[in-house]
């Protein structure tokens, strides 16, 4: 959002100020990790109530609320450490016409494959296989005619899951090839210069829509959205 509203009042820079740069890259480096362990704890679960769903009925909400309240209390990894090694080490990137974290310290070198671990490399495998493994229940399921079991929710999860996935892919391939081109600091790579930003737009407009594809796939979830709009109107 930060970035569009720069890009509507200034056309292609950042003009709202440093207070935004500092606020933009704080709560992105702090919510999105969080996103991406939502997701994974959203798989995982809905898995484990169809394989054991017996057990899955003494689940209470409280306990759903402590898994959440553990998840945004780890993300503040990132947003914590900015603060301990350096909080200014901020650099303008052209390519996306916003601020990001430098991580120009030499203690990036151990803290880094840290976050990137817990945060992208762990939820990202445990999120394909708990969709994948999920897809092929409700395929099973389907073939059986299980109506015993609420398809609906598993479809929701599905949507969100794969919407997801899709979002990180093309910031997994920069990250991949990226690294083993050569750096021309006069005339940029294509991938440097423009893959980027086109990987980075759709991860956040997937994102950003992931909730809208569920509510035009999933009727549950539609009904579920419009009662609750009802109730509150």
């Amino acid at each position: 959002m930060p970035n569009a509203v720069s890009t509507i009042i200034g056309g292609r820079g950042w003009d709202l100020g440093m207070p935004f740069s500092y606020i933009r890259v704080f709560v992105c480096y702090y919510c999105y990790p969080a996103g991406s362990l939502l997701i994974c704890a959203l798989t995982t679960t809905k898995l484990l109530m169809l394989k054991y769903p017996l057990r899955a009925s003494t689940w209470s909400k409280k306990r759903a609320y402590r898994v959440c309240l553990a998840i945004w209390l780890l993300s503040l990894y990132n947003p914590v450490t900015f603060l301990v090694v350096d909080k200014d080490d901020l650099y303008y990137d052209a390519r996306v016409f916003s601020y990001d974290y430098e991580f120009s310290s030499d203690i990036w070198h151990f803290l880094a494959p840290i976050g990137s671990l817990i945060f992208l490399v762990t939820p990202n495998i445990v999120i394909v296989v708990a969709t994948v493994m999920l897809i092929i229940r409700v395929a099973k399921g389907a073939l059986d005619c299980q109506r015993s079991v609420r398809w609906q929710g598993i479809m929701m999860v599905i949507v969100s899951a794969s919407v997801y996935t899709l979002s990180v892919i093309p910031m997994t391939i920069y990250s991949i090839v990226e690294p083993q081109l050569e750096k021309d600091p006069i005339q940029p790579n294509f991938f440097h210069a423009y893959f980027y930003s086109i990987a980075l737009t759709v991860a956040l407009n997937l994102n950003l829509m992931g909730n809208f594809f569920a509510y035009f796939t999933v009727t549950g979830f539609r009904v579920f959205v419009i009662s609750s709009i009802r109730e509150w109107a």
